[in-house]
């Protein structure tokens, strides 16, 4: 398989993307972060779309002064990436710009590094 550690066939490192985020999210529990999933699907939806159950699963963390809080999500477009890893399937909404559109539709199918950055 080629990944991180296993060179391309022409001898390079093949590094997987990197999904970030910056607190631990409640819908983390059972993954080890990081963790390394499977990016199986990258849809753009609207946020009046959304449910307020799938908002508050995907946003919800508690803050290091054991604080319950939810990620403030902006109102039109977003994008919704959907994981699968050893455990079960993650989600992630994120902020929709053309940018991220294209990147995450470009490592739609590979594998994928999630990480806690803070």
């Amino acid at each position: 398989m080629v990944g991180k550690d296993n060179p391309t066939p022409e001898g390079k490192k093949n590094k997987e993307p990197v999904v970030k985020f910056s607190h631990y999210y409640d819908k983390f529990v059972g993954f080890g972060l990081p963790e390394k999933v499977q990016l199986i699907q990258v849809l753009k939806s609207n946020r009046e779309e959304l449910s307020e159950w799938f908002v508050e699963y995907d946003t919800h963390y508690t803050d290091d002064w054991g604080v319950s809080k939810n990620y403030p999500l902006p109102n039109g477009e977003l994008i919704i990436l959907i994981m699968k890893s050893r455990v079960g399937i993650l989600t992630t909404i994120r902020r929709y710009t053309p940018r991220k559109w294209g990147y995450y539709k470009s490592i739609e199918g590979r594998l994928v590094e999630i990480v806690k950055t803070k």
